[in-house]
């Protein structure tokens, strides 16, 4: 299947570098015809006109300033992708047909009532998803990585197309072997399902080596994808699981609540909230339902029980980032038995083989790192 002719960025916080910045011109001239979106907020723009407007060209080894660059970049904003999700899945909840007599659709049915009785309807879930962006868009312990991961999803949601992290870059960047190519060479891009995983290695999927860099950086899917849309869904389950459970696990009853014991350890954490929420309607403990506080080990890297230096801290953060958000939570939804190979059917392949397309990613998670606080007593929350 060929993937629209759209690609699409997140950038958010301060100007963006220029590297990043050439990498994105590099890709957009190499895909004539395909509309580039830039996502963020209503101040986007400026964050991406400021380096453009200063960007220089070497030639014969000076550097000269060519003045405005014409670029047909779009910038939108990441929240119109959010109400459109949740009107979606407003629309899918109550329009959605059931098959008479079908045992797998009303075991489904229990599953689904059961999860909106614990963690909300499927526009609650959207809604708590849209709060977790944008908590993490600010203050000193901002996570643009978390943000940007579930901003991703939601565009592909909605447009399709491919996402591209900023510091992507293509393997041949070479500007006279692409005067021999004819059209977009991301037209050799397939999917071979509704959503498809570019390799971040440098390898190439075609290398047959097993992956160990599994990466988010590169995605594409088909517009209104039903792999995304399901992959929010348990995605906003689990986070908001995670958050009922530090909550239970920190009451007065936690030592009851605990001696629910099942041998499948989701059903169990599933059913000792069920006791947690029994717990808080009997008026015995109190339960954020809406869980709108974030874990603060997860926001700040800091481990009360642990030690916390600067790269201790950071390794938190990346750590709960990847299993909440990231590559992790991904590989885990579509490798459930964690095969050594990554499944075929949502690798992102160019139609030639040996076609590596893509450079190796940088994983390095420099954004983990806390910025500093600019007055003694400022709320780094804010």
């Amino acid at each position: 299947m060929q993937i629209p002719k759209k690609i699409h960025y997140f950038w958010y916080g301060n100007n963006i570098p220029e590297k990043f910045l050439r990498n994105m011109i590099e890709i957009q001239y190499a895909n004539p015809g395909y509309e580039v979106n830039i996502w963020g907020d209503n101040n986007s723009k400026t964050l991406i006109m400021k380096t453009l407007r200063n960007i220089k060209f070497k030639h014969h080894n000076a550097s000269f300033d060519i003045g405005e660059i014409s670029v047909n970049f779009t910038y939108r904003n990441v929240e119109s992708a959010f109400r459109y999700l949740s009107q979606q899945v407003d629309f899918l909840s109550t329009n959605q047909l059931s098959t008479l007599n079908c045992f797998r659709y009303f075991k489904r049915r229990k599953q689904e009532n059961n999860n909106k009785r614990r963690y909300g309807d499927h526009v609650d879930l959207v809604n708590y998803l849209q709060h977790i962006y944008r908590i993490n868009l600010k203050g000193n312990y901002h996570n643009y990585a978390s943000s940007s991961d579930l901003a991703r999803l939601v565009i592909l949601y909605m447009e399709g197309g491919i996402y591209l992290d900023t510091d992507v870059e293509l393997s041949d960047a070479d500007i006279k072997n692409r005067l021999k190519r004819k059209g977009a060479i991301f037209d050799n891009l397939h999917l071979q399902s509704d959503i498809g995983i570019g390799d971040s290695s440098g390898l190439g999927w075609y290398s047959g080596v097993p992956y160990n860099e599994f990466g988010n950086a590169i995605i594409a899917s088909l517009p209104q994808s039903k792999k995304i849309l399901n992959m929010l869904l348990d995605m906003a389950i689990m986070i908001k699981k995670h958050h009922l459970s530090i909550q239970m696990y920190q009451s007065p009853k936690s030592d009851e609540i605990c001696k629910i014991k099942k041998l499948n350890r989701y059903h169990e954490v599933d059913k000792r909230i069920d006791l947690a929420i029994k717990l808080k309607n009997a008026h015995q403990i109190n339960l954020d339902m809406r869980c709108g506080i974030q874990d603060p080990i997860w926001r700040t890297g800091i481990d009360p029980n642990d030690d916390n230096d600067e790269f201790a801290c950071k390794l938190r953060r990346i750590d709960y980032t990847v299993r909440m958000t990231g590559p992790d939570f991904i590989d885990d939804y579509l490798n459930p038995q964690q095969k050594i190979d990554f499944p075929d059917n949502y690798k992102l392949k160019s139609k030639n083989r040996g076609d590596r397309m893509f450079k190796d990613v940088d994983d390095a998670g420099e954004w983990a790192n806390i910025k500093k606080k600019k007055y003694p007593d400022e709320d780094p929350f804010t």
